[in-house]
């Protein structure tokens, strides 16, 4: 190649390598970012053959578990499982066209993704293509692979067999230009290299060389070659010129299987190990520490140009290390750092047995003071008034800068100490062994015991101390413990760090880290709040960098950047990327504690045992996040391409975000929005998936974003648009179709309403004309009858006066109330009358209240309940007439029968005015009672006739009867059997008539009230009535004791009563028990009978005329004043309240 081209090849590279970020070549290669991968969520990952980045960013894996889609934390896998044309596993070769298609081959085949869908190459004879070796895409998405060792391709829908020199040794192919493939044909014991020339499909430059080749990688004039026994060459195409840059004996596979190249031409290949040759330097890795495998089968540079590599049981993926190692003089060599602190624009590091050092122009070297203080620096702090103060082995010093140089100004303490502070009011706070101390001029008092003193600050405007025993602040020479929530009550603190709102964070060894706020309140975090873990050793932070918090988890401690958020109305951490601190020989501090680190607004620094390191992860570039909207599943079937319409009768939604990210390993939270339906983003945490189930018809856009550590945000790129369909019968064609079609409704009723109009028109003329024929004759005696007409209607309006007047008398006479109620504005008219009737006139009450006020108490429920249920009635105008009690002014009570009407109603129906009568009928429900209680008497008197003379009568006759049937039964036996069968019958038939005339006498009047009273009476019909039925279990319960009732009629009414609710119960109830009380009160009798049968509607029960029962009742009770009160619902039984006045 002319020197023209490789100076055209260099200036082409150049800007890449100025611009691009790829693998540190200085770093040692043992020192990288790695990240590992034997399983991605539940697939293991076996034998990594090929990878590749499509244009968007996924990496594809070609492996021993199939094809994997990988975006960094999921992973999409193809193969024989998912799709059974793929006959295998095992995936040899993986590419990507310049559209995006991927195609990839097994031993079984050659297969490419359409829609998701795999798809298989086959021959024009239907033969499958097998047995590919290489395979790769040009620009044109042409795909190029050797098969059966020729050179073919796959264009358009076609497969091509290109002519080829010896087609019969073709090992592998190699993209070079776009023009030019480089061919490796291979033999038992050396290699051809062919530069093939697409157009005229002629080798255009070959060489051939004395070993075996397995893999080569061209670089402009250059070829890196990689052997079949592990060397690695450089050959220069212009001066023919073959240099051995690596080989390595092995009797293991030690084939270079892949080379790959960074822009800054740094090389990397893979075989026995990873190697890294730069500058003709060449570094290893073989551990498993280092990467999974020492059998390395394939590398490749994504666009990061961040390494893959894979290898035989595993994925690795290596990046540039955020660390970065501070020089140091030969003075500061392998000395042991144990604290650090920034005083006065420098960095002075206190050593365990070397005294001070300090960074001066990015070189650690020894600090020389002119006084000695000891060889052991335990602490270093810095006061209000700009001094250091040191505690060694040798004591407590005060240090200040003086003429740019360090100097001693005093000894504050002459004996080993482990921490000294100076406070602001000028008082020293030491430790001296696990005693903490206060001094000023004239004493030393112990403040403390049994506590280790770590780190002196200022914030919040106070003074704070961090210890083994928790974390203190300082007020008046005393430290105070600070136990807000006893969130640091004694707990052993480690590193105190200050935060760019001037709040500051806090790390505990065993509880995590806590951020104590402005106003001083503090805020926990731990494992509970997503932190990786409670033993957070170290937290550092600075404007440049954020939040970064230490752990030591397993066997590679690790940085990872954190910011706190808000999910849910709970604080918690957001976990971002995080960089392993992993140097040789120096993974732990000392004892196995934290690295010390020292924050300023410019730099963090971090130092291990031996070596002091800048921490900038600012500076190491990763791509951007990207969120993808990965599946939609609609009613559990994923849709292969989105459909811009959703079907009306599709009930449930699923989208499935994907997130390409290589940095922080799945550590995101999802925020999604419905465009359409939600108002705000939705918080779903860490989930993936976005639900949505029953969505309206309407026009959506799903939109989606997720938040970093940094609190940004990185939004959906594939925004999905759908429409959800409504219902076809709810459509606006379906609308306009209800209108056509009413439209035509309406014309042809138009048309036959024309049609009836003309034949009525018709009909009409003919009468019209009949009527004018009547019309001429009558006309004749018109004014005749327009006479007689006035004067009839005279005489109408003449009697219309004279009965207006006699009902304003009769009113008046009768002395009946009227009322006259508007619903709407509330005002109610009676006149003087109603008044009148409780004793009352207008200005002895209020007119607009009516005579509501006066009702009966245990009325007022019914009275509002009446008028409540009557003003709501539609169809009906008149109320139901109901009679209330209500108190005259005298004190007696009244009887006031209510009536009314309503008289007006709105559009809708709802009544708006009513009209009614007062009537008392007081004197009416006197004699009705009188009434009643003579037809009750009366009946009564009735039943013990009829009982008396079946008892005396008809059961004597029986009876005798029976005795002569029994005097004949005793000579039976000479009878026929058909006699005697007939005889026995005519005997049970007597015997039940005695039993029933005796059943039936007794129920018309129990003798049992007459001899012995009420409760005898009651308490047999109960046990009889519970003997007679096994499915109930009656109970009776009274209190009457010695107590008669005098008065026969209460007797009377009761029993019956009593008789009526039982043989209810047996015929409707259903029930399994009945509870009877009769009670003796002061001035009342109560009967209650109560089941829990399946009871009824009362309401519709009394409306329908149903209860003719409780009718019976009610007319007892009304003869003799008494109440009766019914409550039951449906399938909760039912109670009968009867009371009774002992002086009705």
């Amino acid at each position: 190649m002319s020197s023209t081209r490789v100076i055209l090849y260099i200036l082409f590279l150049l800007p890449f390598q100025l611009f691009s970020q790829g693998l540190d070549p200085t770093t040692p290669i043992q020192f990288y970012e790695r990240k590992s991968w034997n399983k991605i969520e539940e697939t293991p990952v076996d034998r990594v053959f090929d990878i590749t980045q499509d244009s968007i960013g996924f990496m594809w894996i070609a492996s021993d578990r199939g094809l994997l889609k990988f975006d960094g934390s999921k992973a999409k896998v193809y193969n024989l499982f998912s799709d059974p044309i793929i006959e295998t596993e095992s995936i040899r070769n993986v590419c990507v066209t310049p559209n995006n298609q991927v195609w990839f081959c097994t031993r079984r085949g050659l297969f490419y993704l359409d829609n998701q869908k795999v798809k298989q190459v086959y021959e024009e004879n239907g033969d499958k293509v097998k047995t590919i070796n290489s395979l790769f895409s040009d620009q044109n998405g042409r795909v190029w692979f050797v098969h059966h060792n020729k050179l073919r391709s796959f264009d358009n829908g076609t497969i091509s067999t290109h002519n080829y020199t010896d087609n019969k040794k073709l090992f592998k192919i190699f993209p070079f230009t776009e023009g030019t493939i480089y061919g490796l044909r291979s033999f038992k014991t050396h290699a051809i290299i062919d530069l093939w020339d697409k157009n005229s499909e002629k080798v255009i430059k070959t060489k051939k060389f004395n070993f075996r080749i397995f893999s080569i990688k061209p670089l402009g004039n250059l070829l890196y070659i990689g052997g079949l026994f592990g060397q690695i060459y450089k050959y220069d195409w212009d001066t023919d010129h073959l240099e051995l840059l690596y080989e390595k004996d092995s009797p293991f596979d030690n084939r270079i299987h892949q080379i790959c190249i960074q822009k800054d031409s740094t090389i990397w290949a893979a075989g026995l190990g990873l190697h890294r040759i730069t500058n003709n330097k060449i570094s290893s890795l073989y551990d498993k520490e280092d990467i999974t495998h020492s059998n390395t089968f394939c590398s490749y540079l994504d666009k990061n140009e961040n390494l893959w590599v894979g290898t035989r049981t595993g994925l690795n993926y290596f990046s540039n290390t955020a660390f970065s190692k501070i020089k140091e003089d030969d003075s500061a060599k392998n000395i042991f750092h144990q604290v650090m602190v920034y005083f006065k624009n420098r960095v002075i590091i206190g050593s365990r047995q070397n005294g001070l050092f300090e960074l001066k122009d990015g070189i650690i070297t020894k600090l020389v003071l002119d006084k000695e203080i000891g060889k052991t620096i335990n602490s270093l702090s810095t006061s209000h008034d700009n001094k250091l103060y040191v505690s060694t082995n040798k004591g407590g010093f005060e240090l200040d800068e003086i003429h740019q140089k360090l100097r001693v100004c005093q000894q504050i303490v002459d004996k080993p100490i482990n921490f000294l502070c100076k406070t602001n009011n000028g008082q020293f706070i030491y430790n001296f062994e696990e005693d903490v101390y206060r001094k000023d001029k004239q004493s030393t008092v112990n403040i403390f015991s049994k506590n280790i003193l770590i780190e002196y600050h200022k914030a919040l405007g106070k003074e704070w101390i961090t210890s083994t025993k928790g974390l203190f602040t300082i007020e008046d020479g005393e430290m105070i413990p600070y136990s807000a929530n006893n969130t640091l009550d004694k707990k052993y603190l480690f590193t105190f760090s200050y935060d760019m709102d001037s709040s500051f964070w806090v790390s505990t060894y065993g509880s995590g880290i806590v951020h104590i706020r402005k106003d001083a309140s503090p805020v926990k975090y731990d494992t509970r709040s997503n932190l990786p873990s409670n033993v957070s050793m170290l937290v550092t932070m600075n404007d440049k960098i954020g939040k970064w918090f230490y752990l030591k988890h397993g066997e590679h401690p690790y940085f990872q950047k954190i910011s706190p958020i808000e999910l849910d109305g709970k604080m918690i951490i957001n976990q971002g990327v995080k960089f392993r601190w992993h140097f040789e020989n120096e993974e732990y501090h000392f004892g196995g504690q934290n690295p010390i680190r020292l924050d300023t607004k410019e730099q963090v620094y971090i130092s291990s045992r031996h070596d002091i390191y800048t921490f900038s992860p600012d500076k190491i570039h990763y791509s951007p996040s990207k969120l993808f909207l990965g599946d939609v599943f609609i009613d559990g079937e994923r849709q292969i391409n989105l459909p811009q319409q959703i079907e009306a009768n599709n009930k449930q939604l699923e989208f499935h975000l994907s997130v390409l990210d290589f940095a922080h390993e799945g550590n995101h939270f999802f925020e999604y929005k419905l465009n359409g339906y939600d108002k705000d983003w939705v918080k779903m945490g860490s989930r993936s998936i976005a639900y949505y189930n029953n969505l309206p018809a309407g026009n959506y856009t799903f939109e989606a974003r997720i938040r970093n550590a940094d609190n940004e945000y990185t939004y959906l790129t594939n925004t999905y648009h759908f429409i959800k369909l409504e219902y076809w019968y709810k459509t606006n064609y379906a609308i306009f179709l209800y209108l056509f079609l009413l439209c035509i409704i309406v014309y042809l009723l138009f048309r036959w309403r024309i049609n009836t109009i003309e034949n009525q028109k018709r009909i009409l003329q003919q009468k019209v004309d009949q009527r004018t024929f009547e019309l001429q004759n009558l006309n004749e005696n018109l004014e005749n009858i327009v006479q007689e007409r006035t004067e009839q209607l005279t005489l109408l309006y003449d009697e219309l006066t004279e009965s207006e007047e006699r009902l304003k008398y009769a009113l008046e006479a009768s002395k009946d109330g009227i009322w006259d109620y508007h619903i709407t504005s509330d005002q109610l008219v009676i006149n003087e009358a109603a008044l009148n009737i409780l004793g009352y006139n207008s200005d002895s009450c209020d007119p607009t209240k009516g005579i509501s006020p006066f009702i009966h108490p245990n009325d007022q429920e019914k009275w509002q309940h009446y008028f409540a249920t009557s003003i709501q009635q539609k169809k009906v105008d008149n109320f139901e007439d109901q009679d209330f009690r209500f108190y005259h002014k005298n004190g007696k009570q009244l009887w006031i029968a209510i009536k009314g009407k309503i008289v007006e109603r709105d559009k809708e129906g709802n009544a708006q005015r009513i009209v009614g009568t007062y009537i008392d009928i007081t004197e009416k429900k006197r004699k009705t009672q009188e009434i009643l209680e003579a037809i009750i008497k009366t009946e009564d008197n009735e039943r013990q006739r009829i009982s008396k003379d079946i008892h005396d009568g008809l059961q004597q006759t029986l009876t005798i009867s029976s005795l002569n049937f029994q005097s004949v039964k005793k000579n039976i036996s000479t009878l026929s059997d058909n006699i005697i069968d007939k005889f026995e019958t005519g005997w049970e038939y007597l015997q039940k008539s005695i039993t029933e005339s005796r059943s039936v006498a007794h129920s018309l009047m129990p003798k049992a009230i007459t001899d012995f009273g009420i409760i005898s009476a009651c308490d047999s019909l109960i046990t009889e009535a519970d003997k007679s039925s096994e499915e109930i279990q009656f109970s009776f319960f009274h209190n009457f004791e010695e107590h008669q009732i005098e008065n026969h009629q209460i007797e009377i009414t009761l029993y019956r009563i009593l008789q009526e609710g039982i043989n209810n119960i047996f015929k409707y109830s259903k029930a399994t028990k009945v509870d009877i009380q009769l009670k003796n009160y002061e001035d009342i009798y109560m009967l209650t009978i109560e089941d829990n049968g399946v009871g009824f509607d009362v309401s519709k029960v009394m409306q329908e005329n149903m209860g003719l029962g409780f009718k019976g009742m009610k007319n007892r009770l009304d003869a003799i004043d008494g109440f009766l009160e019914v409550e039951s619902r449906e399938g909760r039984g039912t109670t009968l309240l009867i009371e009774i006045n002992k002086n009705f």
